[in-house]
């Protein structure tokens, strides 16, 4: 699925036919909908793990203490 299937992206189209424009444009709109932003963030906590660097560090902590 995409990202803005899975409510986490906004689709601007074919990256060729994109103009610097287009993009100002997504994100004035985007910074105007409150809602919209906090429901986007909501969903990426649900999709994307954001423990996994700290969760990592205490598997290396673990292997390292019971090497010792």
């Amino acid at each position: 699925k995409n990202l803005t299937d899975l409510g986490v992206g906004i689709n601007l189209g074919v990256y060729k036919d994109l103009e610097p424009e287009d993009i100002a444009a997504a994100v004035e709109d985007l910074v105007n909908d409150y809602p919209l932003r906090k429901q986007m963030s909501h969903r990426m906590t649900e999709l994307f793990d954001t423990n996994g660097a700290q969760r990592i560090y205490q598997k290396i902590e673990g292997f390292l203490r019971w090497k010792r």
